[in-house]
């Protein structure tokens, strides 16, 4: 009887002491889809070839430049590829782990992806995506999460146009579950150039047919005024503008000057025209502060 008890009471220990499948680590994988998902955007190379100072192989896997001397074969690859994911996809459940976060599967192959492209230092509670996705993305809107998505998308300070179209791709799969990118909304981005200003963001996100004007930054330069946001054309941006394509818009500046001219108003459409004409010693005013804009 004794030893039915001992026995009873170690196995009692031991049901208690075991660690739920919960604690022990979130062990999601990457599906099938995820998988061709990501090799579509890193496309296939036989020969190494040399991305950021790093060299890789078959679908974006480092290696030597030494290696694979004879190219690789896309099932090898592939093989190669799917090792490689394993430490990606251990840094995506590490950081679920840590922010007590149930992925769906299709947030979790986004996040992969996303990883894969970029390594794991946006994980980092200073970057908006690690805080919004700790949060819940419910939380935020369809246009923040996209937005938050899609700044990650220079090479050095420039808007690289196949990672933005990544972004974008992993937004879409995130967010709405889309993997061939016919599932979900139809969303275009305007690209700013702020010609010298600092702004805020440089790619902002829209439903096809948004209102373009009231979403556009108030850029700032020192010792500069604003003067518009202009298409490639030359057009500037008017208040009634919609967007219903990808396009990249440029800010023109003024020069921030004091004009002695008594007859031209600060907030008159030619005000900025007249100063940084003056500033240039192009244009006089008639008298030392009058300068007669309606004069011939």
């Amino acid at each position: 009887m004794k030893r039915l008890l001992s026995g009873l009471t170690a196995l009692l220990m031991l049901t208690v002491m075991a660690p739920s499948a919960e604690a022990a680590g979130r062990d999601m994988d990457v599906s099938d889809e995820g998988v061709d998902f990501i090799k579509q955007y890193e496309g296939f190379s036989e020969k190494p070839y040399m991305d950021n100072g790093i060299w890789r192989i078959g679908y974006g896997t480092e290696c030597k430049s030494t290696e694979y001397a004879d190219g690789i074969s896309e099932e090898e690859a592939t093989e190669l590829f799917h090792e490689t994911l394993e430490e990606y996809v251990g840094y995506v459940n590490d950081f679920a782990d840590e922010n007590d976060i149930e992925f769906e599967q299709c947030q979790f192959d986004a996040l992969v992806s996303f990883t894969y492209n970029l390594g794991s230092g946006w994980m980092d509670p200073e970057y908006k995506l690690s805080r919004y996705l700790s949060d819940g993305i419910e939380n935020y809107d369809d246009i923040t999460m996209m937005e938050t998505v899609a700044a990650w998308c220079h090479v050095g300070t420039s808007v690289d146009e196949g990672l933005l179209n990544r972004r974008l791709a992993e937004a879409a799969l995130l967010i709405y579950g889309d993997y061939e990118g016919d599932d979900s909304p139809e969303f275009v981005c305007a690209v700013l150039d702020s010609n010298g200003g600092s702004i805020e963001k440089d790619v902002l996100c829209f439903y096809e047919g948004d209102t373009l004007y009231e979403r556009l930054p108030d850029a700032e330069r020192e010792d500069y005024i604003l003067a518009g946001w202009y298409y490639a054309d030359g057009k500037e941006v008017g208040e009634k503008d919609t967007i219903d394509e990808d396009i990249t818009l440029s800010a023109r500046w003024f020069k921030d000057i004091n004009l002695p001219f008594v007859d031209v108003a600060p907030d008159s459409w030619y005000y900025g025209y007249v100063g940084d004409l003056y500033s240039e010693g192009i244009v006089e005013g008639m008298t030392p502060d009058t300068f007669e804009p309606a004069g011939s």
